[in-house]
């Protein structure tokens, strides 16, 4: 298994109107979780953000290394998995059409059983078929995991991870969690204590 590292060295974003972050520097690695705690307003999203390649520092840097070799940011996507509640779908497509199309953007292909498997192990059984439109904001955060666990990405990147879903759905997160400990890089960000708790080791934004 190919070690991989998500760092950053003094960090620093600031929107047009207000500083955001300042000076972060942090290090998680293949067997390791990070927890980001915080505030609303503290940072937390668009240090995820930043960390995942869609923002660009003001300041400071990001690094993905993958082994000995430092990854290209073209290559971030293969990569890092992200979960929030700003990741969007296509309402108009099936759940399985939508799967289909965001795996095999990133160089997956994914049919059949490992589809309903996936989407079984997740609460949503028989509705692949339906179009993401008619799910719930819950069905929706349920389905990022589906996505997410077909993809098995080195790196997750959790951004509230439980907030919409109810208690299996949490606990069907949970031993996702649990399960890729061992094998990704881990960072959630959260204000809830349970999802923190997952995490090995947190830091504190302000």
């Amino acid at each position: 298994m190919t070690r991989h590292q998500l760092s950053t060295t003094k960090l620093t974003y600031r929107y047009p109107d207000r500083l955001v972050l300042q000076n972060v520097s942090l290090e998680v690695s293949t067997g390791s979780s990070l927890g980001l705690a915080g505030s609303n307003g503290s940072g937390k999203t668009t240090l995820l953000k930043c960390l995942a390649g869609l923002f660009r520092p003001s300041a400071g840097s990001v690094t993905l290394r993958s082994g000995d070799a430092d990854v290209g940011r073209s290559s971030w996507k293969i990569r890092i998995g992200l979960v929030g509640p700003y990741i969007a779908w296509y309402d108009e497509l099936s759940a399985e059409e939508n799967l289909v199309f965001f795996t095999s953007a990133v160089g997956c292909h994914v049919e059949g059983k490992e589809l309903d498997n996936a989407l079984d192990r997740f609460g949503l059984k028989g509705r692949g078929v339906d179009p993401v439109g008619s799910f719930s904001t819950g069905m929706k955060q349920r389905l990022q995991f589906v996505l997410l666990t077909l993809r098995m990405p080195p790196v997750m990147l959790l951004d509230e991870p439980t907030a919409t879903l109810d208690q299996q759905g949490r606990a069907a997160v949970t031993a996702l969690i649990e399960e890729q400990r061992d094998r990704a890089a881990i960072v959630i960000a959260s204000n809830d204590e349970e999802d923190l708790g997952l995490a090995k080791s947190r830091i504190q934004l302000s």
